[in-house]
């Protein structure tokens, strides 16, 4: 191959990965973003936080930042330490994301109930908990916006820590038809949503 065709290699990785490059900005912008505007989100997990969508885009970001800084430096200046690092580290992310796949796949009933038992756990402990404004209003939100309530049904919101020994629900269950949403929960009999593991 000539020097032309190492060139116009050379261009059209250096190009590529400045793209890829903006895109990771895009990315961790997004989850900076969500980070600030929707923190809530996060602590719906309590024992899965970093597997939130603002924490996935901020490290997804970041990496793919690193990565494509390093693909687009080492093909500009032709710096073969800087190439065989890329190439590592693509090779290393691609098998990783591979295996994670797999893995996700071959678990999905598993993993679907470790999440459903995650957002029990976290409507149990930590709904109206002092310095959890952030999750109340989460849940609060996903149930008004999707007409849904509870992870499974209304029962996931008994006797939960906000309120021993009541069988009641949030506000944020009852349906738009109720004129008068203050402690509306209380009336269960009334509350006929759906789960919001069904509407997601």
């Amino acid at each position: 191959m000539g020097r032309s065709g190492y060139t116009c290699i050379r261009y059209t990785m250096c190009t590529s990965n400045v793209l890829v490059w903006l895109v990771a900005c895009g990315v961790l912008g997004i989850g900076v973003w969500l980070r600030l505007a929707y923190g809530g989100y996060a602590t719906m997990l309590p024992g899965y936080s970093a597997l939130s969508a603002d924490s996935l885009c901020i490290i997804a970001g970041m990496i793919t930042f690193f990565v494509a800084f390093f693909g687009c430096c080492g093909s500009w200046f032709q710096n073969r330490c800087l190439l065989i690092l890329y190439v590592t580290l693509v090779g290393t992310i691609f098998t990783m994301e591979v295996t994670a796949g797999t893995l996700a796949f071959v678990y999905r009933d598993d993993v679907k109930g470790t999440l459903k038992n995650e957002f029990k756990l976290g409507i149990k402990h930590n709904y109206r908990k002092t310095g959890q404004e952030g999750f109340t209003l989460a849940w609060d939100h996903i149930q008004t916006r999707l007409d849904c309530c509870g992870v499974s049904n209304k029962n996931d919101w008994y006797n939960i820590d906000a309120w021993t020994n009541q069988s009641r629900v949030p506000d944020s269950c009852c349906d738009e038809q109720v004129t008068n949403k203050t402690d509306c929960g209380i009336n269960v009999s009334e509350i006929g949503r759906a789960s919001c593991r069904e509407r997601v």
